[in-house]
């Protein structure tokens, strides 16, 4: 009810800001302010004049808040505890994901070299094999001439 009727008026943020700093007895003696300004007024130039009553209310009761500007709610402080606790968890886990990425970063790079280096070998053993091959495919015509002279 109390954010409906400020959120009617022309400045509804002002005061939607300064209803949700307000404690909890001071929103409801606002709510019972504006529930009896709303009865007996319902034109728009009455919606004006509630517009600046709702102003002089809002400052009473803001400078009669128990929580003055600065300070922060129970509610909001536990929250922000909460959320403190969650951010050192998270950056904790963010360090612990960090050192496994280096470290499999490491290892990837350690079997990349392997890999590379037992290519090249492949390779090698690849040529030495086609080398052997042609080498015996010498001696077999080399072998097939002398043992089979031409007639």
């Amino acid at each position: 009810m109390v954010l409906g009727a400020a959120v009617q008026c022309t400045d509804k943020e002002t005061y939607i800001n300064a209803i949700l700093t307000l404690d909890e007895s001071c929103q409801n003696e606002l709510m019972v302010l504006i529930e009896k300004i709303l009865s007996k007024r319902s034109t728009s130039q009455h919606l004006e004049e509630t517009n600046s009553n709702l102003s002089t209310s809002f400052e009473h009761l803001i400078k009669n808040s128990p929580f003055k500007s600065g300070t922060q709610f129970p509610k909001q402080e536990s929250h922000e505890k909460t959320l403190l606790v969650k951010l050192e968890e998270l950056e904790n886990e963010n360090q612990v994901f960090t050192h496994k990425v280096n470290d499999l970063t490491q290892e990837n790079d350690v079997l990349k070299t392997k890999l590379n280096e037992l290519s090249q070998e492949g390779e090698k053993k690849d040529q030495e094999i086609r080398q052997m091959m042609q080498d015996r495919e010498k001696t077999l015509e080399k072998v097939n001439h002398d043992n089979y002279p031409k007639l």
